[in-house]
């Protein structure tokens, strides 16, 4: 799975073996790179014949790739992989310093984006690379 090579190699790597399915490309850290990334995994999840799941996979691959836009200003990777039950989603970028949850306060505009992911996911985690760092989450497939 997705998180077990990230843990393994330290680095987003294309499967090598396994049944599920999966994809990995790379997006400038432009103001548009959002919308690709969601256009890709709405995508995705019409190809892997899972459309129930789209809202949630484009909220998370939403938060994910804003906030490496936003916050390390760097290329990025998106990467997705479907097996079984599971919805493993991944953005990688070149800033080393990890995502926390904000201040939670009524009048803050932003900040909510790790805590929609950690909502929405199983889990979640980050783990730091030879390149940056890259942000996981697992999100339940239901038949």
């Amino acid at each position: 799975m997705l998180v077990e090579r990230l843990t393994t190699h330290g680095a987003l790597t294309p499967a090598t073996s396994g049944t599920g399915a999966c994809l990995e490309i790379e997006l400038p850290a432009l103001p548009t790179a959002p919308a690709q990334a969601r256009r890709i995994a709405r995508q995705a999840c019409l190809d892997w014949q899972i459309p129930h799941v789209i809202d949630d996979v484009c909220l998370v691959v939403s938060e994910l790739v804003t906030n490496a836009v936003q916050h390390a200003q760097t290329p990025l990777v998106l990467a997705m992989e479907h097996e079984g039950s599971t919805l493993a989603v991944a953005v990688g970028d070149g800033q080393t310093r990890t995502p926390r949850f904000a201040d939670l306060a009524p009048e803050r505009a932003g900040g909510r984006g790790i805590l929609l992911v950690s909502a929405l996911g199983t889990d979640w985690g980050v783990v730091r690379t030879v390149l940056g760092k890259t942000v996981w989450v697992n999100l339940k497939v239901r038949s």
